[in-house]
């Protein structure tokens, strides 16, 4: 797969790598939140690649179109890729304007993709019982901190507000959409400012 990564530069999709620091951290919820956004409210050619392991996209082909087995299946003019390999992600490149990776649980092995993509966006819980998983998760965390974007679904707001004291997290939670495919103004202007902020950042991006 590395090989897909390291040579994008002659590419024209900008990609986005959207994982969890564990699970139930939101990961998937918010890689279809975006996925969506961008096509919807910024017109792009999107397609979501399923990055891991969970078979979550099938589930959604069977409930969203009532089919099973298709590649890509198609909701909401956003086109999606169940179990992804780096000879699809390849293809797709050249296929779509933007592409939206979902990592699931970040793994080890895939950690260097995961620092490649143009726009990277690390989703963290914050529930009490998730907590302390996080915080033991800090040194390889603030890797990026300088151009990832630490975000969170769940969990309460004073454990954030003091892991960004104690631990300098910059965490930042993303506005409650119980439908990743709704998107409202609060929604749109949170995402509208993780787009916009994707120049300049990596390989992958287009020279404007």
């Amino acid at each position: 797969m590395n090989r897909y990564f390291s040579n994008a530069g002659e590419r024209q999709g900008v990609t986005v790598g959207v994982a969890g620091t564990a699970t139930g951290s939101g990961s998937t919820h918010f890689a279809l939140l975006f996925a969506n956004y961008l096509s919807a409210v910024e017109q792009k050619r999107t397609a979501l690649l399923e990055w891991n392991a969970t078979g979550a996209f099938r589930k959604l082909e069977r409930i969203c179109t009532g089919d099973e087995g298709k590649r890509p299946f198609s909701v909401l003019d956003v086109d999606y890729y169940p179990d992804s390999t780096g000879e699809e992600l390849g293809i797709c490149l050249s296929r779509y304007e933007v592409l939206v990776l979902d990592f699931g649980v970040l793994r080890e092995e895939c950690t260097i993709q995961f620092h490649q993509c143009g726009i990277v966006c690390l989703l963290g819980s914050f529930s009490e019982w998730k907590l302390e998983e996080l915080i033991s998760s800090g040194s390889w965390i603030l890797q990026g901190r300088k151009r990832w974007h630490y975000l969170m679904t769940f969990g309460s707001e004073e454990a954030r507000k003091e892991a960004v004291r104690r631990y300098r997290m910059p965490f930042r939670r993303v506005p409650f959409v119980p439908d990743a495919f709704s998107i409202n103004r609060e929604t749109a202007l949170f995402l509208e400012e993780i787009w916009r902020d994707k120049r300049e950042k990596s390989q992958f991006c287009p020279r404007n």
